[in-house]
């Protein structure tokens, strides 16, 4: 039987990385178990960190708390980091 094709069609992307930063990557997604990088670790890594660029927002804290700017951020979920705003400001 065939595989179904994906609702979601996929697109090959090429980048190329600095030696260094990709045997850190390397390095990162390395299993131990399976004595190599696992199938499709990269791309979980990428799913990952574009999901997290585009649901997830920082909120700087030197306004609520007299420190130098980006001393303190947070990062967290746009909701979260809305509703800590406005608990801070009411303060």
């Amino acid at each position: 039987m065939a595989k179904p094709k994906n609702i979601i069609p996929s697109r090959k992307i090429c980048i190329l990385l600095p030696e260094t930063e990709a045997a850190r990557l390397d390095l990162y997604l390395f299993s131990e178990s399976e004595g190599r990088i696992p199938m499709g670790a990269y791309r979980e890594l990428m799913l990952k960190t574009i999901k997290e660029l585009w649901e997830f927002k920082l909120l700087d804290l030197s306004p609520y708390t007299g420190s130098p700017p980006g001393a303190f951020i947070l990062k967290g979920d746009k909701d979260s980091i809305e509703q800590l705003t406005k608990l801070l400001e009411s303060k």
